[in-house]
């Protein structure tokens, strides 16, 4: 029997903490127990099932984020490899929303640059922030349903650059 209570957040939260994944919503909430001992083995009796008394296999180890900062590699004509600067680019839809942009850092800091193009041939509307910090994510609702953005992220090395249509 488990006298610790859990809800679905813990669960979200347990997932995120075995795969290194930055906590969501109210599964980052202060206080928010993730899954321990007493869910994946017996807290007096580790390694076996209680009713049978079998070995059963450790709680997972959670795993540190990777976001450590390496060595650039060189650029090539001023442009940096895919993921040196930018880990992940993406579109995210939301049912009844306006999509939304996520971004995410790798191990540098960098100087951003996120222009909206809504038409072929338009200059485009700067949005989201100018600068960002190394590991973190950055959320930018778009205001089309439809159209490109530029990400463009630059440290003293060179920079990363990738178009995203939605």
């Amino acid at each position: 029997m488990n006298a610790t209570s859990y809800n679905h957040y813990a669960l979200l939260r347990s997932i995120e903490d075995v795969f290194g994944l930055g906590h969501l919503g109210y599964a980052g909430a202060a206080g928010l127990k993730a899954f321990g001992d007493d869910v994946y083995g017996r807290a007096d009796a580790p390694g076996t099932i209680p009713s049978v008394g079998r070995p059963v296999a450790p709680a997972p180890k959670v795993a540190a984020p990777s976001c450590a900062t390496r060595r650039l590699a060189r650029a090539r004509r001023g442009l940096l490899g895919r993921g040196s600067l930018l880990a992940s680019v993406r579109i995210a839809r939301r049912a009844d929303a306006r999509p939304r942009l996520a971004i995410r850092l790798a191990g540098r800091d960098a100087a951003l640059r996120i222009v909206a193009l809504p038409r072929r041939g338009s200059r485009g509307q700067r949005v989201g922030p100018r600068s960002g910090k190394r590991c973190t994510a950055y959320g930018v609702g778009l205001a089309r349903d439809h159209g490109r953005v530029i990400v463009e992220a630059r440290a003293k090395a060179g920079r990363e650059r990738r178009v995203i249509r939605y």
